[in-house]
């Protein structure tokens, strides 16, 4: 479907427009996962990192009230035929946005959590979740703006196992004891492993619009 979209656009400004304000979301979202990373590592101080990562946040709204924009204009200009791809640029600039929102709460999990993470058989998971989402951002980027299915498909792809990792330690983490852990650190695993989950989610909804039609966006299971 992204080719339809530049199809949409098709004039060359507006293309490179919109996709250096696409590219810069995905950056902008990545590097904001990264720093949050970093403080849950303790590499950074959340005081430190507060005012920048949410400056981020908010370049990353603009773009998206920019793209819309530009859409809406280009409807009302006089391009119905162009309706479905403006949608899915549409659900594309709500998927990128929504990443940088995700990176706040992750922020918040190692602002308000101050204590150690003991349990590596928890943290290394999750660790390990964060480093494959890392990955997928270039990706992810890749293959939206180079139209490029199979890496798309590979994004997609990850979304499985990540979802079932995710949902594994949620389910670990209900069943533990009272005694078995202090409840901070219990309850900052658990929402680690749910945001993780949608940050991932988003990215996957991105790749498949790379690769699916209307109908099918965001519905991984039925891409082949």
């Amino acid at each position: 479907m992204w080719k339809e979209i530049i199809n949409a656009f098709r004039h060359t400004d507006v293309v490179e427009t919109l996709e250096g304000k696409i590219g810069e979301m995905l950056d902008a979202g990545q590097w904001m996962f990264q720093q949050v990373s970093d403080l849950l590592a303790r590499k950074r101080r959340a005081d430190a990192l507060r005012d920048a990562l949410y400056e981020k946040d908010r370049r990353i709204n603009q773009l998206e009230q920019e793209i819309r924009e530009r859409i809406v204009t280009h409807l009302t200009v006089g391009n119905p035929q162009d309706l479905g791809p403006c949608l899915v640029l549409m659900s594309v600039v709500k998927d990128a946005e929504r990443i940088g929102d995700y990176c706040k709460n992750i922020f918040e999990v190692g602002k308000f959590y101050q204590g150690e993470f003991t349990r590596p058989e928890f943290h290394g998971p999750l660790e390990e979740i964060a480093s494959t989402i890392q990955e997928m951002f270039e990706r992810t980027k890749t293959a939206l703006l180079e139209n490029d299915a199979a890496l798309a498909k590979q994004v997609i792809a990850k979304k499985g196992n990540i979802s079932k990792s995710c949902n594994l330690l949620v389910q670990q983490l209900l069943s533990l004891e009272e005694t078995d852990a202090p409840a901070g650190e219990v309850v900052a695993y658990a929402l680690l492993a749910r945001y993780y989950k949608r940050v991932e989610s988003h990215l996957s909804n991105l790749a498949s619009s790379v690769v699916a039609p209307v109908p099918l966006l965001d519905f991984h299971e039925k891409i082949e």
